[in-house]
């Protein structure tokens, strides 16, 4: 029997909440569904700001990508016209058409595109740079916004691209090697090559000289703003006459006298603001060195061997037995006058050599550096033990490097005459002996070739130095490219270029004595010599790339 309470039965009392509660949950369905009928248009259009703002983001996304290729475009086509007028114009018409390619109308539904004439103007502060300004716009389209009264929102992107004039020295190898004749012959080969590479840059901007080298060293022009039309290239058909058609290729490989020679050509100019460029081309091992026979050959423990037969202009001979004694220093040899290579802004190549000056460095065949009132070029092969001095005037400076008779050089000094040293221990050391009461480097073939290794290597690091100009203003080191056609030797190039990267396909390694703390180049390797143009192009990216 059910417990009787104040209220009666229990359980009736139980039932009396629990209805209540059923009644209060019916009516809380009812707001709930109420409040979910009201925010469904609230909800929609969250969705629809959504989906409009992803459309907004993606249209924006779009155009600055346009109009960041757009400036990079124009600012590449400041290479077109031998004006700053025509190359604004160039640079103007290449945005026009890169934006118009890769924002076409309709893209993502857009209306009234526009894009502002490209703006080209000298930096006001720095003269070397030149800026580059794009502004597009176009009216993103609303899909649900527009119930809102807002059919379209107007979307606005500026891009910014700088462009730094750049002084670029071209060495070139010209030795006999790159005659391979035919229709791959390398000299022709490499000679179209370098005109394609200098239509790249900008005339009367950017400035380009030319070396060309063998075992001499020929100073075909310095940087020059109308280096096109010295070089021999045309932007309306690609090649002209010029300085690159005279190369004739022969002999030997005379590398580290050409990249010193080269820099001194950019530390002339003196353009601390200007992207500084060494781009050396090579298809084979130095094998060439200049050294200052003079300086030691009246002593009497010289250079030259005791029983070198070198005359000097008295047609006395230098050796340690002649009575009257050859003197280069007071005979020197008839030689032919010095090409002038600078004064107050001459890059002091030794400073423990005196001698080197900026008018004593003589031209020879082919209006060449050669020989000079106060030294001697000498070269060596890798595959035979002989050296010798190029048919100089004074005969008798040719001989077997080592040899007890070589009538030749003795021993190797520290440096070249450009004071590029001749043995770095961590790359090629060379061997010593006692020679003529002191340990020297020994005159071998093997320390001859370590040694134009070493000088080579030498005078790249030397351009890649930071120094002091003629003025006191600050010169910052260079940047050093390098190309190598065939069978080369990539460490070498690697380390010319201070270049840490690998072959991508593992032709050779990473090189692992990169200098940090110089600019960092970079090696491109041409397999055969269909691809130096290619190589050539590369490089221009590089150097573009970094002026940008």
């Amino acid at each position: 029997m059910a417990a009787e309470t104040l209220f009666g039965n229990a359980s009736a009392a139980a039932a009396i909440p629990a209805r209540a509660t059923q009644r209060r949950r019916e009516r809380e369905k009812g707001v709930v569904l109420l409040l979910g009928t009201l925010s469904i248009p609230v909800l929609v259009s969250m969705m629809g700001m959504g989906i409009d703002a992803s459309i907004m983001y993606s249209v924006k996304s779009r155009i600055q990508l346009a109009a960041d290729g757009a400036s990079l475009a124009a600012a590449r086509a400041l290479s077109i016209g031998l004006t700053t007028e025509a190359q604004a114009a160039s640079a103007q018409a290449n945005a026009a058409n890169w934006f118009n390619r890769n924002f076409p109308p309709g893209t993502f539904g857009v209306s009234n595109i526009t894009l502002d004439e490209p703006q080209v103007y000298d930096d006001p502060s720095e003269p070397m740079i030149r800026h580059v300004v794009v502004t597009a716009a176009a009216n993103a389209p609303s899909y649900f916004m527009r119930y809102w009264g807002y059919d379209s929102t107007r979307i606005l992107s500026t891009s910014r691209a700088t462009r730094r004039d750049s002084v670029i020295m071209m060495v070139l190898d010209r030795s006999g090697s790159m005659n391979t004749g035919g229709a791959t012959d390398a000299c022709t080969l490499m000679k179209r090559a370098a005109k394609q590479f200098t239509g790249m840059f900008s005339a009367q901007r950017d400035r380009i000289g030319l070396i060309s080298f063998s075992d001499t060293v020929h100073l075909a022009s310095p940087p020059s703003l109308n280096f096109q039309t010295v070089l021999g290239y045309s932007n309306t058909s690609g090649s002209a006459a010029g300085a690159i058609d005279t190369i004739s290729c022969a002999n030997t490989t005379g590398t580290p006298a050409a990249e010193i020679i080269g820099y001194n050509e950019l530390f002339k100019i003196g353009l601390p603001g200007a992207l500084n460029v060494l781009l050396v081309f090579t298809d084979g091992e130095p094998n060439t060195l200049v050294l200052d026979a003079t300086g030691y050959s009246n002593q009497p423990n010289g250079l030259l061997a005791d029983n070198a037969t070198c005359r000097d202009s008295a047609a006395r001979p230098v050796n340690a037995g002649a009575s009257p004694r050859g003197d280069f220093s007071v005979n020197p040899p008839n030689w032919t006058a010095a090409i002038d290579l600078g004064s107050t802004n001459f890059f002091q190549y030794n400073s423990e050599s005196p001698n080197i000056t900026g008018s004593s460095l003589p031209r020879g065949p082919f209006g060449s550096l050669s020989n000079g009132s106060v030294w001697f070029k000498f070269w060596a092969t890798s595959s035979a033990g002989n050296y010798n001095s190029g048919g100089l005037s004074p005969s008798g400076c040719s001989g077997t490097v080592g040899a007890t008779n070589s009538k030749g050089i003795e021993w190797l000094p520290q440096t070249d005459v450009f004071g590029n040293p001749l043995n770095i221990t961590a790359y090629r050391p060379l061997s010593s002996a006692t020679l003529d009461g002191q340990s020297r480097y020994r005159s071998t073939s093997d320390n001859f070739i370590r040694a134009s290794y070493n000088a080579t290597a030498g005078a790249a690091s030397r351009a890649r130095t930071t120094r002091n100009l003629w003025d006191g203003r600050n010169f910052p080191g260079v940047y050093v490219y390098a190309i190598g056609l065939g069978s080369v030797n990539h460490e070498l190039l690697q380390r010319v270029a201070n270049d840490p990267s690998p072959e991508a396909n593992g032709v050779y390694g990473a090189f692992t004595d990169y200098d940090a703390t110089q600019p960092q180049g970079a090696y491109v390797w041409a397999q055969d010599s269909t691809r130096l143009s290619q190589a050539f192009a590369r490089i221009a990216s590089f150097i573009l790339r970094l002026s940008q």
